[in-house]
């Protein structure tokens, strides 16, 4: 099973606009590191919707 807060786990996108660059950043440093980052629970409803909003934009099924 995969662990999609993980650095790396969701694939970068192509850069059109700065959330993209934004959006990249936490790809690269994983879900559960950005949203510990910002007060949230590594693996809590908020990381789990950050996840399936990143699979989402990057065209990939939602996970959770």
């Amino acid at each position: 099973m995969k662990d999609w807060f993980e650095a790396g786990a969701i694939p970068q996108v192509e850069v059109a606009t700065g959330c993209d660059e934004f959006e990249n950043v936490i790809r690269k440093l994983g879900v559960g590191f950005a949203c510990e980052w910002f007060g949230h629970d590594r693996d809590g409803n908020f990381a789990k919707e950050t996840v399936n909003e990143l699979c989402i934009n990057t065209g990939l099924e939602r996970p959770f």
